[in-house]
């Protein structure tokens, strides 16, 4: 059901027609009120709220600083000026952004894998700069894991430029013409509208916020803040955009049609349900903005306590003068005063030196605990490598719904390029999050593995390139079982070792 704010209204203050003195007010009050194309939804709402801080953070010291009190409140009594220059010291660690970075290195630590064979040249050529900005699609999927994990979703939306006065395939190609994805945010997704028919579940309204940069004059630029809307219609699919006027009311821009049958958008979302609550790391978020605020009042006390002072007894301000600077001379005018100096306790300040630590401690767990399943102590190292490959954690099911978004941007590209959707490759992204470095007795036990024949020297290799435990994605059984087939028909040729094995690094030298 659609909610109308302005029918809402005017229901809880009903008002006769004819009667009421002044109809032309009440009617453009209603109009006012009517929620238009830049309308944040429900979701935008109750996340938005998150999103500020989450801009603040992500944009460093500067932009902390720019918050003022937003982030490092005034203490009672405190002058302008103090305030100011405790401020002017406050350094924001980035806590928050390493934590995000880890998280997406996790996932992104082997590329994603696509088929070798079955994809179009001019597909491959997209996928090296799919978005038209020169980013890879491993480059461009951490770029949306980034994202995902910082607004708790984000979209993509597989565009085409405006194609005017092309007919055919061949003026597509001769006009260098292709899909190419956007990636948006969620503080850029207004709205959503998702419609159940059936069995089918599907995208019937899509609102993005876009900020374009366009020509002013011969050498100026302009910015502009534009609404783009999709609309799924028994037709087909429409596109409208809207600017504002200088009557501040939002305006149709231009409007078009796609030649899809679905919105070519597809959602990345860090919750297996896709219920939007609050982003997954704003615990650590908020612990991150606690240490900026340790480490602001532990630096300006530093910065007073680092100065000794002197303490005169015995004598008066007016009988010592100016002392310019600890290097003079201090002449007493009375044999009995004297000058000490005051330095503060060091000790003083490593309860809050040692809170910071606990901060960020606690700020590191908190990440781990939203992102990544807890492990049992006891758990054996076989147990651990299953449960790596199930959906046990935030991490597992971001790294799958990647997989997912991936796999239906390819079926939109396939699409406009005139090709089957259904035969877009699928890909393959990277579950497994733990690494097992080779040791000395690990490095040993393959070459035992590789020399009786139960290991081939092309997987052997890998291990080694590798420097880890663990199989390639396309390895199988079968698959192995070829290579060692291939290999013990090229045995006989090869020479053997003293103690008569072969050596697995011979094929190296073969080339």
């Amino acid at each position: 059901m659609t909610y109308d704010r302005s029918a809402e209204r005017l229901k809880a203050t009903p008002i006769n027609d004819g009667q009421s003195p002044f109809p032309d007010k009440v009617k453009a009050a209603a109009e006012d009120n009517k929620p238009g194309p830049r309308t944040p939804g429900a979701k935008y709402r109750e996340m938005e709220r998150f999103w500020q801080k989450l801009r603040d953070v992500r944009g460093g010291t500067e932009a902390m600083r720019d918050a003022g009190k937003s982030y490092l409140p005034e203490e009672p009594d405190e002058a302008p000026e103090t305030y100011a220059n405790r401020l002017g010291r406050a350094t924001l660690a980035p806590i928050y952004e390493w934590l995000v970075g880890v998280f997406v290195g996790m996932i992104m630590r082997k590329p994603i894998a696509l088929p070798t064979e079955g994809i179009p040249s001019d597909v491959q050529a997209h996928l090296a700069n799919i978005d038209l900005e020169g980013s890879s699609l491993d480059q461009f999927a951490s770029d949306l894991l980034e994202s995902a994990i910082d607004y708790s979703y984000c979209g993509v939306l597989v565009e085409y430029p405006t194609a005017e006065g092309i007919a055919t395939r061949a003026d597509e190609v001769a006009a260098a013409l292709r899909p190419y994805w956007v990636a948006y945010p969620g503080d850029r997704i207004l709205d959503m509208r998702w419609h159940q028919q059936g069995s089918q579940h599907y995208l019937k309204q899509l609102r993005l916020l876009q900020h374009l940069c366009e020509p002013d004059g011969d050498f100026g630029e302009r910015s502009v803040e534009q609404v783009m809307v999709y609309d799924r219609t028994p037709a087909g699919v429409t596109w409208r955009t809207f600017r504002e006027s200088k009557e501040k009311k939002w305006v149709e821009h231009q409007q078009g049609t796609l030649s899809r049958a679905e919105i070519p958008f597809e959602v990345l979302w860090t919750n297996r349900k896709q219920k939007i609550t609050k982003p997954p790391m704003i615990e650590a978020l908020n612990l991150n903005i606690r240490h900026y605020q340790l480490s602001a009042d532990l630096d300006y006390s530093l910065h007073i306590a680092s100065v000794p002072r002197w303490l005169f007894f015995g004598t008066t301000a007016e009988d010592l003068g100016s002392v310019g600077s600890v290097s003079e001379a201090i002449c007493f005018p009375n044999e009995n005063a004297r000058a000490e100096w005051s330095i503060p306790d060091i000790s003083a300040f490593e309860p809050v030196r040692d809170r910071m630590g606990e901060v960020e401690r606690q700020a590191k767990a908190m990440g781990l605990a939203a992102m990544v399943a807890q492990k049992n102590v006891g758990e054996s190292a076989e147990a651990k490598r299953l449960d790596r490959g199930q959906g046990d954690s935030r991490l597992a099911v971001l790294a799958q719904t990647l997989q997912q978004v991936i796999d239906r941007c390819l079926g939109h590209h396939y699409g406009y390029m005139g090709l089957t959707p259904a035969q877009a490759p699928a890909c393959q992204v990277n579950r497994d999050f733990d690494t097992t470095t080779l040791d000395a007795g690990m490095l040993g036990a393959l070459t035992g593995a590789a020399n009786a024949g139960k290991l081939s020297d092309l997987t052997y290799h890998g291990l080694l390139k590798a420097g880890e435990i663990g199989l390639p994605d396309d390895w199988t059984p079968e698959l192995e079982a070829e290579r060692l087939e291939q290999q013990r028909a090229r045995d006989t040729a090869r020479p053997l070792l003293a103690n008569g094995l072969k050596n697995p690094l011979d094929s190296l030298l073969e080339g």
